[in-house]
């Protein structure tokens, strides 16, 4: 039954911005205040489309009286320098920033206004001078704002939300600077161990594991962070969205195919906000307060499925193991080609069997159970235990689908 207290809203998938308009996540709120309460920092590394980045500006919002969260996108990010400003622009633009630290902005950067929204800030020639690395001064003015919260008599805690650091990392490994990652990795690891007034939420796209091997480092720069794990909508929460969704576009839907579609989706809300987008009026009067059929519905997950144009929000999955697999692209997609064609779940060593019998060019060890890994660290496919025998099997059955269809299985 229709809940007709529900707000509608419209859909837009992967660039809602508005919070009343965000559904769900209920859970993984108290649970992300609850760690950030006790002073732990947050890390999320879910694939692209979960809504991370919705869910964090969301939550700033909600915990506005209680925490002063800053929200700071990284993707656009491919310098240690482009990694200072963004982080310094935007604590600076923060309204509720103790001045002290306002004040030790301006002794390295150029015309701070806080009450601006202002562009790229310009270091002093001083400070460029001075021979002080971005990292360095990162550091000095990070540590300035710990201080400074400290010594507030009834401050709210700070929550410095960070989105797609990874890719950040990434990018400025890409550029050249293997070095300056490395630095900056562990500068911001030295940097969460020591400012016990400011917390992280660390959120990417890109698995950190990926970045760790690019860099040649070790899971020491992340190990004080704690896995907040996020994943689709809980089925209550993407049958809320669907629901509001189907008021958004001014139609009816039973119960009986939100069920369907929420199953068929596995609550992942790009794919749920998508099939809505597709059975909009499109200004046809005649369609407006008309019922979803299943036969609709179905014709339209269909077209999802098989159309290029309307699944581009989902087509990471089957194109970043060419970008992130290396020399090992053709193995990872063995072993995916092979989950994609079982028939349920398979033992460890039925997999290792059946990769062992296609690798006609040999088989090694170490190199299978590196991919392996990968893909469990990407949410393709997870270990579970099955009557006391551990047993591989799709992370999603959605991305199984969307997998199988990209490779024409």
């Amino acid at each position: 039954m229709m809940n007709e207290n529900l707000a509608p809203i419209k859909p837009n998938a992967g660039n809602e911005k508005n919070p009343k308009n965000f559904v769900g996540r209920k859970e993984i709120s108290q649970c992300a205040l609850e760690m950030l309460n006790n002073g732990q920092n947050i890390l999320i590394t879910d694939p692209r489309r979960m809504g991370k980045t919705f869910w964090m500006k969301a939550f700033a919002e909600e915990q506005k009286d209680k925490l002063r969260v800053v929200f700071i996108d990284y993707e656009p990010v491919k310098t240690a320098d482009q990694f200072l400003h963004n982080t310094i622009n935007e604590l600076s633009k923060y309204k509720g920033i103790p001045e002290r630290f306002i004040k030790a902005v301006k002794t390295f950067f150029e015309e701070v206004d806080p009450t601006l929204t202002f562009g790229p800030l310009s270091l002093k020639t001083s400070v460029r001078a001075s021979g002080k690395t971005p990292i360095e001064t990162m550091e000095i003015l990070l540590d300035s704002l710990d201080k400074a919260i400290g010594d507030e008599e009834e401050g709210k805690p700070m929550v410095i939300a960070m989105d797609e650091v990874p890719d950040a990392i990434m990018n400025i490994i890409k550029s050249g600077s293997t070095e300056e990652a490395n630095i900056l990795m562990h500068s911001l690891r030295s940097l969460r161990g020591r400012c016990k007034n400011i917390h992280r939420i660390i959120a990417g796209s890109i698995g950190f594991h990926h970045v760790l091997k690019a860099a040649n480092m070790t899971t020491k720069v992340l190990n004080d962070l704690n896995v907040l794990k996020f994943g689709p909508l809980e089925p209550s929460e993407a049958e809320e969205l669907a629901q509001r969704l189907a008021k958004g576009i001014e139609r009816k839907i039973d119960k009986s195919v939100i069920d369907e579609m929420v199953g068929e989706t596995d609550g992942f809300p790009i794919i749920i906000q998508k099939l809505f987008d597709m059975m909009r009026p499109d200004g046809k009067e005649s369609f407006k307060g008309s019922e979803i059929t299943k036969e609709e519905y179905r014709k339209c997950l269909e077209k999802y499925f098989h159309s290029d144009d309307d699944s581009l929000g989902i087509k990471h999955y089957t194109e970043r193991i060419n970008i992130f697999y290396g020399n090992n692209i053709s193995l990872a997609h063995t072993i995916l080609r092979i989950m994609a064609n079982a028939d349920g779940a398979l033992s460890r060593n039925e997999l290792r069997e059946k990769v062992k019998g296609m690798k006609k060019g040999g088989f090694d060890e170490r190199v299978y159970l590196e991919v392996y890994d990968d893909l469990i660290g990407d949410h393709y496919l997870e270990e579970r235990d099955k009557n006391g025998e551990t047993v591989i099997s799709w992370r999603y059955q959605v991305i199984k689908r969307i997998y199988k269809q990209s490779e024409r299985l």
